[in-house]
């Protein structure tokens, strides 16, 4: 189950600016890897 957002707006603006740098880096997870890993969860 998901968690309701708990930090500031500083800290998610953070951890969004975060992952826009992962990807411009290069830094990511294969769509069918990051889907798998989702559908596992729920399942």
């Amino acid at each position: 189950m998901m968690e309701p957002l708990s930090e500031s707006k500083e800290e998610f603006n953070a951890k969004m600016q975060q992952g826009i740098d992962d990807m411009k880096a290069g830094r990511v997870t294969p769509l069918k890897e990051a889907f798998a890993e989702i559908k596992a969860q729920f399942a």
